[in-house]
C-alpha cells in the first residue's frame, strides 16, 4: 500500500515524464502552444512534487525514530 509521501513522490514523477513527452513531442498531433507552455509547466509542477514527496519520506523517517514505542513522542534536546 503506498503512503502519502510514496504516493507524492510518484505522482511527481509520472508529471515529469509525461511533461517531457509533451515537450519533446512524441506523439506529434498536439498544438504548438501545448508543446511549448503546458510540457515545460508539467515539468516544473512534476519536479516541485517530487521534491515534495522526497522531503516528506524524509521527514517521516526522522519522525518515526523520535516515536517511541508506547507512541509518545520524545522531546528534543535543546
Amino acid at each position: 500500500m503506498l503512503k502519502r509521501q510514496d504516493a507524492c513522490l510518484l505522482l511527481g514523477v509520472v508529471a515529469v515524464i509525461l511533461g517531457g513527452a509533451l515537450f519533446f513531442n512524441f506523439s506529434g498531433n498536439e498544438p504548438l502552444w501545448v508543446e511549448w507552455l503546458l510540457g515545460p509547466l508539467v515539468v516544473a509542477v512534476g519536479l516541485v512534487v517530487a521534491i515534495v514527496g522526497v522531503a516528506l519520506r524524509c521527514y517521516a523517517a526522522d519522525q518515526a525514530a523520535a516515536t517511541t514505542s508506547s507512541g509518545a513522542v520524545a522531546k528534543p534536546i535543546h
